[in-house]
């Protein structure tokens, strides 16, 4: 071979490992991200927003650069630019693009995780906040935990940043390395101690749970031993107060016996040690990045949670303290629990009854409601004004008021100490004044009330009794009778004193309730509802108009009005259910598309045999979210129905399910109380109560809207009623 020819060789053989090195060097990295600078629009992005955001947000490309501007932000997961990506288990990858924002700096989070649902967290968890210049951040993760058919996907989650907030040249490489993760289970395989794990899982079965279910529980052979002087560091004032009040009453601490350190950061956090100093997070893994979301890990050391909010803060403390009720010495058996809600309004029915033999009897019900309410995660408590109170502005109208203002301030007090936000209902229509409401009282206001409705009929009263379909059928045929003597306890919303009148009450109870962002102004079983109006009159259109008329007057405060949605449903469109009222004679189904789409349906369905048939899917839901309302789901004692419920509701984009518990005031008093129930307390007796199983209802509902897929599972596996009576007060004798 010629001397000339060797070296030509030579020489493209030193061209080609060039070549090679250099497409192989990080600045060749094959870039992973399709459309990473956004030359092709949004080609392999996308931007959710939220409902809570559809009228304030919105997004453009201009010249490679990516501008979301939001008008009013929420959530941090309301606003989220997603891209999938193809990654390895244990690779090392690197994330960066530049950004900056128009105005004050919020807390921004970049994640990497989980498409679908649990939306567990693959590797990625930061948070930061943007400059008002350029600036270019880079993020090194080892992509871990990947599960086969749930693809991750970067996101950055930007619901919180108000104003413009601008991106551009996006870059996801592979770093050179790959990093074998080991993965951390409690198999006999992976440990040296399989029998003591072996033993705490047996234990846990049989004697420990969390409410509701967590989606991810591994526990460990390890403890933490509870110490006489706790260390405290948190970047939420709120949550740890929280903390300290609860380990204060289950364990009978002493304020002084907290040492806290506060961390003014973005990231909500908390985590306890018997010793300072300590920092429990250097290895703990991020929360799913959904609103609710938390991770806690219980160490020898002590106790650390992450929230991906401060709702997620609030949901590990509560589980804490769950583990530390069931740890009577103090010793919690070491775990790690990564979970999240998948229906974020997450709400209980409460009526305001008294309860007990004195006020403190009845104060005493709602810490226990109110307590084990948050230990269970929801996020609302709709507390129903039944019961008369005592107005400033109406003094008139219950002068034998069970209530207080007072009294009832204390009683969201105690809801608020819990996490959880309070709101009042208040019957504006059907039902303003209660059952026990005798004629003679109900005469001065006679001009504001309708007139009953009388059902001789012994058949009538059969069906009214049975509650039967034929009942609903049979109402379209039947001639009604009324007698104008006597009054109904609903009021006669044609009267040109009424609405005034509603309106002073709201006002006030608004005051009362520290203005709140819900007011459910009832109208649900409405039977008397235009008795004596003329029949060219359109009861839907009278009912639309009354029920908007509220509406604009609580949006002016900043308030959103809810109502019951039986009212606005016809039982023949709607066979085999009981919440249908609103077909003839009244028709008032025919107000829901003269309604406000603003107003929240709340759509109680309790799943009862009709005719022998017991619903599985409810179609209202689906019917109210077709005509443009946001709708609450809402159930009552039926751990089937409340899962049935909670899933339809879901998979329609509804806001979240809100239990009823109308025995539980009776349910409390016969577990905690000796004797018979109170006369007044007429319709009902211990067995009905017991029957009902209502003590069992705060877990299970809890269950339902945390869990769609596997609520009903979690709900079988323990008896809920016999779980609740774990932390009943002790019976007081008569």
């Amino acid at each position: 071979m010629a001397p000339s020819t060797t070296n030509s060789i030579s020489k493209n053989i030193c061209y080609l490992w060039l070549i090679l090195g250099l497409c192989t060097s990080p600045v060749f990295a094959k870039e992973l991200l399709r459309n990473h600078d956004f030359s092709k629009g949004l080609k392999g992005w996308s931007v959710y927003i939220h409902k809570t955001l559809q009228e304030s947000a919105k997004h453009h490309i201009d010249q490679s650069v990516l501008t979301i501007e939001i008008e009013s932000a929420k959530s941090s997961d309301s606003l989220q630019l997603i891209h999938p990506v193809a990654l390895k288990e244990g690779q090392r990858y690197k994330l960066s693009f530049d950004a900056k924002i128009d105005s004050k700096k919020a807390a921004i989070q970049v994640v990497c995780a989980q498409t679908r649902p649990p939306f567990n967290n693959y590797g990625l968890g930061k948070q930061l906040a943007f400059s008002t210049t350029w600036k270019r951040h880079h993020f090194t993760f080892v992509a871990k935990d990947l599960v086969q058919g749930n693809t991750p996907s970067i996101r950055l989650f930007l619901g919180k940043q108000s104003g413009k907030t601008l991106l551009r040249n996006f870059s996801l490489t592979e770093d050179a390395t790959q990093i074998t993760i080991p993965k951390i289970n409690t198999s006999a395989e992976n440990t040296s101690d399989a029998k003591a794990i072996a033993l705490a899982q047996k234990k846990s079965s049989l004697l420990f749970h969390i409410v509701p279910t967590p989606k991810q529980l591994d526990m460990t052979s390890g403890s933490f031993q509870l110490g006489q002087k706790l260390f405290v560091q948190s970047s939420r004032p709120k949550a740890t107060a929280l903390l300290e009040r609860e380990v204060t009453f289950i364990t009978g601490k002493q304020k002084d016996d907290f040492q806290i350190t506060a961390h003014p950061t973005d990231e909500p956090f908390l985590c306890v040690s018997n010793t300072a100093g300590i920092d429990l997070f250097e290895n703990l893994q991020g929360p799913p990045p959904f609103e609710g979301g938390y991770t806690l890990a219980i160490l020898p050391e002590g106790f650390a949670i992450k929230g991906f909010d401060d709702q997620g803060l609030r949901n590990g403390i509560q589980s804490l303290l769950q583990v530390l009720e069931q740890s009577p010495d103090g010793k919690m058996t070491q775990l790690t629990v990564r979970d999240l809600p998948d229906l974020t309004f997450r709400a209980m029915h409460v009526p305001l009854r008294r309860t007990g033999k004195s006020d403190e009897d009845t104060m005493n019900f709602y810490r226990w409601s109110f307590r084990r309410l948050g230990r269970y995660k929801y996020t609302h408590v709709c507390l129903m004004l039944r019961a008369p109170i005592k107005l400033k502005s109406h003094p008139e109208l219950w002068p034998d008021a069970k209530f207080t203002p007072q009294q009832i301030k204390q009683i969201i007090e105690i809801g608020n100490n819990q996490g959880l936000v309070v709101f009042p209902e208040l019957k504006t229509m059907g039902k303003f004044f209660t059952p026990r409401t005798s004629q003679a009282d109900l005469q001065p206001y006679a001009d504001l009330l309708e007139r009953k409705v009388k059902r001789s009929s012994p058949k009538w009263k059969t069906l009214l009794r049975e509650n039967l379909a034929a009942n609903r059928m049979t109402a379209k045929k039947r001639t009604k009778e009324f007698d104008e003597t006597q009054l109904s306890y609903g009021l006669n919303v044609a009267s040109s004193k009424v609405l005034p009148l509603v309106r002073d009450c709201i006002d006030e109870i608004y005051e009362l309730f520290n203005q709140p962002k819900l007011f459910h102004i009832g109208m649900d079983e409405s039977f008397t509802f235009g008795t004596l109006w003329p029949k060219e009159i359109s009861r839907g259109k009278m009912f639309a108009d009354y029920a908007n008329a509220l509406n604009r007057h609580l949006k002016e405060k900043g308030c959103r009005t809810l109502i019951w949605g039986d009212m606005l449903l016809n039982h023949i469109q709607f066979p085999y259910f009981f919440a249908q009222n609103g077909g003839p004679p009244r028709n008032t189904s025919q107000a829901l598309p003269l309604l406000d789409k603003d107003i929240i349906i709340a759509d109680w369905q309790y799943g009862g045999a009709v005719l022998g048939v017991v619903p599985q899917h409810y179609p209202s839901v689906s019917w109210f979210r077709q005509n443009g309302f946001d709708v609450i789901s809402a159930s009552w004692y039926k751990p089937e129905n409340m899962a049935n419920l909670a899933r339809d509701n879901g998979v329609t984009d509804g806001m979240g399910l809100m239990g009823t518990s109308w025995a539980m005031y009776m349910t409390y008093y016969i577990h905690t109380q000796k004797g018979p129930l109170p006369v007044t307390w007429r319709f009902w007796n211990r067995k009905k109560v017991q029957d009902l199983r209502e003590l069992g209802i705060y877990a299970s509902t809890a269950e339902a809207a945390w869990s769609l897929i596997d609520s009903k599972t979690n709900i079988a596996q323990y008896d809920n009623v016999e779980w609740e009576k774990r932390w009943l007060p002790h019976v007081t004798a008569k």
